[in-house]
């Protein structure tokens, strides 16, 4: 067997392989370190670092289990005598609900094993209460592809303030209320969103009395509408000022036979099978040149439901 030796001081000779010897060079206080109960998000923890040794230790090195491990204090590598103690000072992050089983550590640049570990241990509360809930909701419009606005009640599962509620869905924009730990979520979706199912991933954010909170929740929208609309833009290319072209769409629903076009009176609803009709609508280009778009309204039983759009460009 070979074993690896350094020219240093004596206590330090051979500590290769040998962690239990190792961990008596350096104690922490306190041991473990106990973070107790805390919401997702960063805290800023302290301890102390005393070198129980006989020897003077040089180039320390603060370090951790995981990344979730951010040295504030001491910046860089620092020295301890024997019997000397000082303030070591650390960020902790976790985002994941449940126990908490890290380490800190102390590294030598005389031996690759950790001359000092401290167990960092706790629970990381859920977001909310009941803990399960799921975030998810049906939403039933009137016509495909036109906004809609989702919304969701929860309980929060500690004393905290929201501050920002995140959407990382490009097509969807969030918001929230809040009252004490009572918490409504608000998705709103942009015009032209699809009918079926939804993922959007949000980030609630926050802050308690003992640090800042993050939580990232998946919330599942279900969209359905009483009508379909395809295409929901026509665009007829090039055409001479001042003449006319016909824009054609298929409406496809249970009320699809129902529907009338606001203008122009030339349009014609017809019906296209069950549950299906199609509408003509006739577009006549401005007299001058020029990019041209209309919005068609769409009306069900007087009340307006969508608008469809027809553009082109006149060009003599």
């Amino acid at each position: 067997m070979r074993i690896r030796l350094w020219l240093v001081p004596a206590g330090l000779i051979a500590l290769a392989g040998c962690g239990s010897e190792a961990r008596r060079l350096v104690e922490f206080s306190p041991d473990p370190i106990e973070i107790g109960a805390m919401a997702a998000g960063t805290r800023t923890i302290e301890a102390t670092v005393r070198n129980v040794a006989t020897q003077p230790l040089t180039g320390l090195a603060l370090g951790g289990s995981c990344g979730c491990i951010e040295v504030l204090e001491p910046e860089g590598r620092f020295d301890l005598q024997p019997g000397e103690s000082r303030r070591v000072r650390f960020a902790f992050q976790q985002l994941m609900e449940g126990p908490i089983r890290q380490l800190l550590t102390v590294q030598s640049r005389q031996t690759p094993e950790p001359i000092g570990v401290a167990k960092i241990v706790g629970r990381v509360l859920p977001a909310f209460d009941p803990p399960d809930q799921p975030i998810s909701a049906t939403v039933r419009r009137s016509v495909e592809g036109e906004p809609f606005r989702a919304a969701w009640s929860a309980r929060l599962a500690f004393d905290g303030v929201v501050e920002r509620v995140v959407s990382f869905h490009p097509d969807v924009r969030a918001s929230f209320q809040q009252h004490g730990r009572a918490l409504t979520i608000f998705l709103e979706g942009a015009p032209g969103v699809a009918d079926g199912r939804l993922a959007v991933e949000c980030h609630v954010r926050g802050r308690t009395p003992s640090g800042r909170f993050e939580y990232v929740r998946s919330a599942r929208i279900n969209l359905s509408s009483e009508l379909s609309v395809q295409p929901m833009a026509v665009w007829l290319g090039t055409v001479a000022p001042g003449s006319t072209r016909f824009a054609d769409f298929v409406l496809r629903g249970p009320t699809a036979a129902r529907v009338r076009v606001g203008s122009p009176e030339e349009a014609s609803v017809k019906p296209d099978g069950p549950g299906s009709a199609r509408i003509s609508v006739p577009v006549k280009a401005p007299s001058e040149t020029g990019l041209f778009s209309r919005q068609i309204p769409i009306l069900l039983e007087g009340e307006r439901v969508c608008s469809l759009t027809v553009g082109g460009l006149a060009r003599r």
